[in-house]
């Protein structure tokens, strides 16, 4: 409790003039005693006087205003608790009148204080130092007001009295309660909360966590003699690579004295070799006007299951040789899967850009991809288109876009689809589709394949002139066959078809037509005479006779040369 204040100077004053008095009236008493008092002696005892009454009424005027502008009520007790005297914030705060409260007792104010209260605390307080406590005071109206009281004893007339400051704490009590039920929500809701939580001091050590933490970490609190130390976990970054401990997201948090956002961190208890992966976010926070954190907030999530879900997707889409993408529209951009990196033999580091897969894409399959990729946006239909992509140590592979369009409010929003290699496939049907064109004894092409060929030369010859065709028979190939049997006879065959490729020019078709039968088809560009030098080299071939099984056999061929359109502007003709 602060003493009523007092100016020094003045008490110096009053102390000055007051003995200034009784030195005066000592002298007076002396002179008096030897004969009657003059009017100068008088005068002096009136002027004195009149200075420590206007002393006093000054003294009393200040007194009364600290009293009174007090904000906290204050009553003077005497010895036995009686009022005498009170402010006006005590008027105002228990509501009877001054004059009330002079009537009043302590006790009046307070019923809960004991009858000897004043006999125990009289003999306590001391002058110049004060005594608090809180209790509670009654109103006029019977609200029971809590309040701290500050006591101080004084000394007037000889004898001690107390003068006690109420302090009306109901909006203290009030912030208390609030602040305490806040954090009782505040708790209740970290127990509730799925999302581990961890509170730490400024230098990272864990001060408390929540239940979610606990479950998380597979921690219990009551078990470890020292909460704080937790670095009984070996720390793993994304890829799997071992992390030191001073690495850890709230130490980078505490060095660089701002937030880590969302980490994938795996731990591995080394107690007992369990591991899980979380998802892990720091917040610092911080004092007004400091710029150093108090304390760290941790926030993480137990992402173990998702974890291996998506090592099991991309193990999948990598076996599958699959992977995802997406394209938006909005941003102009692409994103692609680890999976699709590997597929391409990209760097994973690297951006994909606006252009996404068209730098990697064979030059002749571009303007397909655009063609397609526009028509899906366009029409939102989906794609599905096959290509020929560059791999930087493969070489050409063959892969196929799969897409579906997301639109929102009939607008394309961005599309999300597949990229799947396929060179294995196509690899196959083509080598299904030659052998559906090829003759599996000489390699040539097929009956069927070479009246392919004659017909679209036919569709593209014009009505002056086209494509010659001649006619190869192997004249005495049956009897030659009859000797040697089905399987010398193949051995004939092919090398027959060997000597005919041979000897004519690389732009010629050449087909086993059946049996020993063979046609060959010349371009629409070639002569006649340059057709009839074809016909003489393929003679020239078989001058020389076949070895088979030790035997020479001479084979002759037949040749017949027709001509578009002079000899037949259909195939059978």
């Amino acid at each position: 409790m602060a003493e009523l204040p007092a100016n020094p100077s003045r008490r110096v004053a009053v102390d000055q003039v007051a003995r200034e008095l009784l030195d005066w009236l000592a002298r007076l008493r002396d002179k008096a005693s030897r004969g009657p008092l003059d009017g100068e002696d008088l005068r002096g005892i009136a002027e004195r006087v009149g200075e420590l009454l206007r002393l006093g009424r000054s003294a009393i005027s200040r007194y009364r205003g600290v009293f009174d502008g007090a904000a906290d009520a204050i009553t003077l007790l005497d010895e036995d608790g009686r009022i005498l005297d009170a402010n006006d914030a005590s008027v105002q705060l228990y509501g009877w009148s001054r004059e009330e409260l002079r009537r009043m007792r302590v006790f009046d104010l307070n019923p809960t204080l004991p009858h000897d209260h004043m006999q125990r605390v009289t003999p306590v307080l001391e002058v110049g130092r004060s005594h608090t406590i809180e209790t509670t005071n009654v109103s006029r109206s019977g609200t029971v007001i809590p309040v701290e009281v500050h006591s101080r004893a004084y000394i007037e007339d000889g004898r001690k009295l107390i003068v006690a400051i109420a302090r009306d704490i109901r909006e203290r009590e009030h912030a208390q309660n609030e602040l305490a039920a806040s954090e009782e929500r505040y708790v209740a809701l970290l127990e509730a909360v799925d999302k581990g939580v961890l509170v730490h001091d400024a230098r990272g050590r864990v001060l408390s966590m929540n239940a979610a933490a606990r479950r998380i970490l597979g921690i219990n609190l009551a078990a470890i003699s020292d909460p704080a130390a937790l670095d009984f976990w070996e720390l793993y970054d994304e890829q799997g690579a071992r992390l030191s401990w001073p690495d850890n997201p709230v130490a980078r948090a505490i060095r660089s004295n701002s937030d880590v956002d969302s980490t994938l961190l795996g731990l591995v208890d080394r107690r007992n070799g369990i591991g899980r992966w979380i998802s892990i976010s720091v917040v610092p926070q911080y004092h007004a006007g400091e710029s150093r954190p108090f304390q760290l907030i941790s926030l993480f999530s137990d992402v173990t299951e998702l974890k291996r879900a998506s090592e099991l997707f991309d193990e999948v889409q990598s076996l599958a040789r699959i992977g995802g993408w997406t394209y938006d529209f909005r941003q102009q951009h692409m994103y692609w899967t680890r999976a699709v990196y590997r597929l391409l033999g990209l760097d994973p580091e690297s951006s994909v850009g606006r252009e996404g897969l068209l730098p990697v894409v064979h030059p002749g399959d571009r303007e397909a991809l655009q063609k397609a990729f526009a028509q899906s946006r366009r029409q939102g239909a989906a794609l599905d288109i096959e290509l020929r992509v560059r791999h930087p140590e493969r070489g050409e592979i063959w892969v196929r876009v799969l897409g579906r369009m997301d639109t929102h409010r009939d607008l394309p929003n961005q599309m999300t689809g597949t990229i799947q290699e396929i060179t294995a496939r196509k690899l196959e049907e083509e080598r299904l589709r030659r052998l559906a064109r090829t003759d599996a004894l000489t390699g040539l092409l097929n009956r069927d394949a070479i009246l392919g060929e004659i017909d679209q030369a036919l569709a593209s010859s014009d009505a002056e002139g086209g494509p010659a065709l001649m006619y190869i028979d192997l004249e005495r190939f049956k009897l030659v066959n009859d000797l040697l049997g089905h399987a010398g006879g193949d051995r004939l065959l092919v090398s027959a078809a060997r000597r005919i490729v041979g000897a004519l020019p690389g732009n010629v078709r050449v087909a086993r037509f059946g049996g020993d039968e063979f046609l060959a088809l010349v371009p629409e560009a070639a002569s006649d005479d340059a057709v009839w030098q074809m016909a003489d080299a393929v003679h020239m071939a078989f001058a020389a006779s076949f070895r088979q099984d030790g035997e020479e056999f001479v084979i002759t061929p037949s040749i017949g040369i027709a001509r578009h359109p002079q000899d037949g502007k259909e195939v059978q003709e």
